[in-house]
């Protein structure tokens, strides 16, 4: 049976497919990203155009500016992604992440690397419905070498995970716990591991390949055991792991311009059936997403 949720979603989408005058089309789900700030230094880490997140400019606005910016977002998605950079870099990330169900989404996915997050826990329950936290390997050397954050570093991530497992066992509104995982052609044989990991404490798994500007990198597409890492992930969802196995692989088709940063106040601009993406600082641009390996 499909929820009312769901059924609404439907109707939008065969509007918008069929009814609409195809002047304008409406997103299913936004991301935004609240600050591009993280003091992280992961190697796979940057946008689109190749330029890692630390090293974009840290300008924020005000959570006030950011839920004026969501309500506007509102209007036209039903779901939100609210990612970085390290969201709770921000200032008002807290603020922010409460505004949120306020604002009447469905669906609230919030990514994290993990290390801040016992401070947020309290913002999240019951606004969050969605919690998503970053871990590539097991391997505590080769993660705090990725991390840049000195020895231990992965071992304070992993006991916010089993902290943050824990409160939502207890919620009242339980979020769902996605441990995700950028696969690099230096970390496939870990991410069975932390697939394992995952699954051993009732956490949802997702992985997805390393970006290279819009693309993965050709030692990864040509890589056989990348391949079988996914073949494998498929086959464990296919057997009965579709709670727990969420593997996507996203090929995006960007604008034929760059944008150009505009302000809070301009217009966002949407597309249907695809991924709206507002900045940090109100800048919006509309990347149709094709999944491929996605559930």
């Amino acid at each position: 049976m499909f929820s009312i949720a769901s059924k609404m979603d439907a109707y939008s989408f065969l509007y918008h497919k069929w009814l609409d005058d195809g002047t304008r089309w409406y997103p299913l789900i936004a991301a935004y990203y609240l600050t591009y700030s993280c003091d992280f230094c992961c190697p796979y880490c940057a946008n689109g155009a190749n330029v890692p997140y630390r090293h974009l400019p840290n300008t924020t606005v005000s959570g006030q500016t950011a839920l004026k910016i969501l309500k506007r977002i509102r209007r036209h998605a039903s779901h939100l992604i609210l990612t970085g950079g390290e969201p709770f870099m921000h200032p008002d990330a807290g603020l922010v992440i409460r505004g949120t169900s306020e604002l009447g989404f469905r669906t609230v996915v919030l990514t994290t690397n993990g290390e801040r997050l016992p401070e947020f826990l309290p913002d999240i329950v019951g606004n969050v419905t969605d919690l998503v936290v970053s871990v590539d390997t097991l391997n505590a050397i080769k993660a705090d070498a990725w991390y840049g954050k000195g020895q231990g570093t992965l071992d304070r991530v992993l006991e916010n995970v089993e902290h943050a497992n824990r409160v939502r066992a207890a919620a009242k509104r339980p979020f769902t716990l996605t441990l995700a995982t950028v696969v690099t052609p230096n970390n496939i044989d870990d991410v069975y591991h932390v697939y394992d990991y995952a699954r051993q404490r009732g956490c949802r798994f997702s992985a997805s390949p390393e970006q290279q500007g819009v693309a993965p990198p050709k030692q990864l597409r040509a890589s056989d055991s990348y391949r079988a890492c996914f073949d494998f992930l498929l086959a464990e969802k296919a057997r009965g792991g579709g709670n727990t196995v969420f593997p996507g692989h996203r090929t995006i088709r960007l604008p034929r311009r760059p944008q150009k940063p505009k302000s809070a106040q301009s217009r966002i601009k949407a597309g249907f059936g695809g991924f709206l993406e507002g900045g940090m600082v109100g800048d919006t641009g509309f990347e149709p997403v094709t999944p491929s390996l996605s559930s």
